[in-house]
């Protein structure tokens, strides 16, 4: 692909950036970084701790996003939650 004479606007989060400029450098493009996002933990964790202890009580969870999907894991790993009895499935 040759992107010579086009200009790219990036507006991930500035951390998840380097795997495309460098992509699109390759194919003789301009990057321009624009972050229109940061990706952070919550400031409190209640609300997320609360729903965790009660996850039987939800017939389905959906995310939005990688980070979404990141975070709940990460979170039930802070609390040693068995995952093996989460019924994931793939849905694209």
């Amino acid at each position: 692909m040759n992107l010579s004479g086009k200009t790219i606007l990036i507006t991930r989060a500035s951390n998840q950036t380097a795997e495309i400029i460098d992509l699109i450098n390759t194919n003789s493009g301009v990057a321009v970084c624009f972050p229109t996002i940061e990706i952070h933990p919550p400031e409190n964790w209640d609300p997320v701790d609360n729903a965790l202890g009660q996850l039987y009580m939800y017939d389905g969870i959906i995310f939005t996003s990688w980070h979404g999907v990141s975070f709940f894991f990460e979170r039930m790993k802070y609390f040693h939650a068995n995952i093996s009895t989460l019924n994931i499935k793939n849905i694209l």
